[in-house]
């Protein structure tokens, strides 16, 4: 009776052990499935989202990294405005026709200053306006600034992370060539 006793907990030993190492194995499997299905690709992105602005796909002009402290400042990066998408579904105050990629990507690592500011300033004439999804995902738009119609958002205490900024036009089917300006200084502006 002893032996049979022991060896039932001899194989309810050995079981647990057996029945506990598949389980894991199915859910990273099933995680990395979902990681890898949650990334579309650009021709999806497009597709589905083609009327809405989707920080998903890759920038327009380009992306950099910007630690606090940075320099030159302003750091600038020429882009062009406009797109088929009216940024107004957004609400909020948010104006203009953009692209469904963003413009530019800006990834900064905050420090302990007070200032992060985008602006942009046209080579000539034209109204622009920023559309920025923040690194917490809201939406913060800004129109015309300092007396003039070039658009500024300021991030007062600017968290640490990803900014996919996008230069729209107020008016439908116009592209204005211009420059990015991103900042730290108050001095700087439009």
């Amino acid at each position: 009776a002893a032996l049979a006793l022991l060896a039932l907990f001899a194989s309810a030993c050995t079981a647990a052990p057996a029945a506990a190492t598949p389980e894991p194995t199915p859910e990273a499997s099933e995680t990395a499935e979902a990681s890898e299905s949650e990334e579309p690709t650009p021709e999806e992105s497009e597709a589905s989202t083609g009327d809405e602005l989707d920080f998903t796909l890759d920038p327009n002009f380009g992306s950099t990294d910007l630690t606090a402290g940075f320099t030159p400042d302003p750091f600038t990066v020429a882009v062009v405005s406009g797109g088929p998408i009216d940024a107004g579904y957004l609400g909020g105050g948010c104006d203009g026709w953009a692209t469904a990629a963003p413009d530019y990507q800006v990834t900064y690592t905050s420090g302990d200053q007070s200032l992060l500011r985008f602006y942009f300033v046209p080579d000539t004439s034209g109204d622009a306006t920023l559309i920025i999804n923040t690194p917490d995902g809201e939406w913060v738009c800004g129109d015309d600034s300092y007396d003039g119609l070039d658009p500024t958002v300021d991030f007062d205490g600017p968290e640490g992370g990803r900014y996919d900024v996008w230069i729209g036009s107020y008016d439908d089917g116009e592209q204005i060539d211009g420059e990015l300006n991103v900042t730290e200084l108050d001095s700087n502006h439009p």
